[in-house]
């Protein structure tokens, strides 16, 4: 776990363990979110690491909300 800006942040492996899904799967929901097309929108956050490359971190408080979500919407 990461503490950016006083929140514990999950990494991408933490994530994928937390939630069961797949890098991949977790990718395809960040680029959907990143272009409007899934509701509710995947919670993430993206850090820039270097001119071009973002790091993704995920607050487990609102990946567990997004997962109710989609279970009941």
């Amino acid at each position: 776990m990461k503490n950016i800006a006083g929140k514990s942040l999950m990494t991408m492996k933490e994530c994928v363990k937390f939630i069961g899904l797949s890098r991949s799967t977790i990718a395809k929901n960040i680029a959907l979110t990143k272009k409007k097309k899934m509701t509710p929108p995947f919670p993430f956050i993206a850090l820039f690491v270097g001119e071009k490359r973002q790091q993704y971190y995920f607050d487990k408080e609102a990946i567990i909300n997004w997962v109710d979500a989609r279970s009941f919407g």
